[in-house]
């Protein structure tokens, strides 16, 4: 993924208002503050972990859509530590 591309994904999930994908971003911290390997159950958070994986923000085995099951996250990639880090330095989270 190159700059642009990555830019484009953190500008999108600042944007997201849909209650269903809603800040996939706040799943990732949640994740980290978890630990891997992160089990996924709800339908909702699985959709967000599909947008992440999109993002190459995240390596996960995520059951296809309509599919009930579980996912389990057990990277998160170098972009993923990259956003982390510079949401970390803009709203001191994590």
């Amino acid at each position: 993924m190159n700059s642009k591309s990555f830019g484009n994904a953190i500008e999108y999930f600042h944007q997201t208002t849909s209650s269903k994908i809603a800040m996939p971003v706040e799943l990732l911290v949640d994740i980290v503050k978890q630990g891997l390997p992160a089990t996924i159950s709800d339908s909702i958070s699985i959709d967000k972990l599909r947008i992440l994986r999109a993002a190459r923000l995240i390596e996960a085995d995520i059951p296809p859509p309509g599919v009930e099951g579980v996912a389990i996250v057990h990277v998160i990639t170098h972009e993923g530590h990259s956003l982390l880090k510079r949401l970390r330095s803009e709203r001191d989270i994590v």
